[in-house]
């Protein structure tokens, strides 16, 4: 069995991190639905567009939400400088994929399969939308490292120590 790359590693762990930091951030219209003993709100709430989760989530401290805005949100935030429009949706795919910790694993043709086969070349018709190619699930495998290869460049410090020193602490 090869062994990983432990930069690549500590980026994937950071980039799963940050997105389940987004998943607790707060969500203010799913509050009001969740907690109102109004006749509306409680008819959606019903009808499952909002479930409750199983266990509830502790909302993200502030150092935390820093570091989930400069991994997605912010101008040049991490995401947006090392990963190429044309690879955001594979990249989202397998955090989501791989942030689940499911019993089942994960598995490439699962990505394949959630992406419909195909992904973006980087150029677009006339009608302004992204040409898609068909490629394997190995193809998507290869540009979701090379990928987080970029984005290990951009968070993790070139000196080769292994990134504490890229952000203050956000231990909450």
């Amino acid at each position: 069995m090869a062994r990983k790359d432990p930069r690549l590693e500590a980026a994937e762990d950071e980039l799963i991190a940050c997105m389940r930091i987004l998943r607790r951030m707060p969500d203010r219209e799913r509050s009001w639905l969740l907690h109102s003993t109004l006749r509306w709100p409680a008819m959606i709430r019903d009808q499952g567009d909002y479930p409750d989760a199983e266990e509830p989530l502790r909302p993200p401290s502030r150092g935390e939400i820093t570091r989930a805005e400069l991994m997605f949100i912010v101008p040049g935030s991490h995401v947006e400088r090392a990963v190429a429009v044309r690879d955001r949706a594979l990249v989202a795919a397998v955090a989501v994929m791989k942030g689940r910790g499911d019993a089942s694993g994960f598995g490439w043709d699962d990505v394949w399969n959630a992406l419909g086969g195909t992904l973006p070349t980087g150029a677009v018709d006339q009608d302004g939308r992204a040409k898609m190619r068909k490629v394997t699930s190995e193809a998507m495998r290869m540009r979701y490292v090379r990928a987080l290869d970029r984005l290990a460049a951009v968070i993790l410090p070139a000196d080769g120590h292994d990134g504490a020193s890229r952000t203050p602490d956000f231990a909450g």
